[in-house]
């Protein structure tokens, strides 16, 4: 697969830049029987509502066999009910079976909701069907052309067929068009983890958790933006005894003169400015203690008036400032990091109870699109 090129690293900063980030049980009706208008996720009513709700705990327990039984039996009363459709689809490729997933989906294609539609493509994808799955996303994006959800997968799918700089152009489109979309943001930190901007991970990560704090997903990422940390950073012995360290969360560059930062790429200045915390936090061994005080240094860089770098035009670096300003931060950074760090965060936990309760409030009170800028 082919690297992707410069450009579109730089313009997954831009992106940042510019949020102010076969086989049911009932056979499958034809294209033309189902035709109609577009399908609305409302669950059925009544007790077939709890029957819908007794089959999600079944698939939240992996019981899927009786997930499926539950949903198709749903079916057999709701044959065009946008939930039931949804879930008996996520049930079927949870299963492991994409091709019944397919099957149910397909001759609804020109009336799904996003999200169904989404399920959809990656079904096909999961089947080697990578061309249908592109035609599908496409289609979907004709009819709906702001969801940050149909660029994720669009993009996902592209990606996993050899086309990285097309798949980066859609997560940060979709970044641009719904910044409110998780999708987007883990894409593209998992894409960046693996290369020179590995920095944009750290940035792209953090919002992403912010989005989807409490998933298994969201926690994967932690450790991954955690590796980022550790292998960004390497420690030397020097002929004078003494330690020297290179850190790599940016490609290199030359500054000539101090007002070259303000016009240089994020990652960059990301590095620039937290770098040499991260520095430091390694040499007093990399913990969430440690790595709570580099941010804290980090905070206070962005808060220099003499900065040339208008940092508030990130999201995720406003409300950082912002926690950091109402006294939030170290929770935050320690629930941040923390399944990178199970161990300590549990002794701290243990030790601070009622923050986990804090920061559930603190967080709703202060969505991450709807922390004003400091002026």
């Amino acid at each position: 697969m082919r690297a992707p090129s410069n450009r579109l690293f730089f313009c997954a900063c831009v992106a940042l830049l510019v949020l102010a980030c076969g086989g049911s049980k009932t056979p499958a009706k034809s294209a033309a029987a189902v035709g109609g208008p577009p399908i609305t996720l409302v669950p059925p009513e009544g007790p077939d509502l709890a029957k819908l709700e007794s089959a999600i705990a079944a698939m939240d327990r992996q019981d899927y066999p009786r997930a499926i039984r539950a949903l198709e039996e749903l079916r057999s009363r709701h044959p065009d009910n946008g939930v039931v459709l949804h879930e008996l689809a996520l049930a079927y490729r949870l299963a492991r079976k994409p091709k019944e997933a397919v099957n149910l989906l397909m001759p609804y294609r020109a009336r799904l909701p996003p999200a169904t539609l989404a399920g959809l493509g990656s079904a096909l994808d999961e089947l080697g069907r990578g061309d249908e799955a592109v035609a599908v996303l496409r289609e979907g994006l004709v009819r709906y052309p702001k969801s940050g959800l149909l660029h994720a997968d669009l993009g996902t799918a592209l990606y996993n067929h050899g086309k990285p700089d097309e798949a980066l152009a859609h997560y940060q489109k979709g970044i641009e068009l719904d910044p409110a979309a998780p999708s987007n943001y883990i894409r593209l930190s998992l894409v960046l983890s693996q290369t020179p901007y590995r920095g944009l991970t750290l940035v792209f990560g953090e919002t992403f958790r912010l989005l989807e704090p409490t998933s298994e997903r969201s926690d994967e990422l932690a450790r991954i933006m955690a590796e980022v940390l550790r292998d960004s950073v390497k420690r030397t012995p020097a002929q004078d005894g003494t330690i020297q360290a290179t850190v790599t969360l940016a490609p290199p560059i030359t500054i000539e003169r101090p007002e070259q930062v303000a016009e240089l790429p994020l990652v960059n200045v990301f590095e620039l400015a937290f770098g040499p915390p991260l520095v430091r936090a390694h040499r007093d061994g990399l913990t969430l203690a440690s790595l709570h005080k580099a941010r804290v240094e980090f905070v206070a860089i962005m808060n220099r008036p003499e900065s040339p770098f208008d940092w508030n035009r990130v999201p995720v670096f406003r409300f950082m400032r912002e926690a950091n300003a109402n006294g939030m931060l170290e929770v935050y950074d320690y629930w941040l990091y923390g399944p990178a760090f199970p161990e300590e965060f549990e002794a701290w936990a243990t030790a601070n109870a009622a923050n986990a309760e804090t920061l559930a409030r603190y967080l709703g009170e202060h969505p991450l699109f709807g922390v004003a800028p400091n002026d």
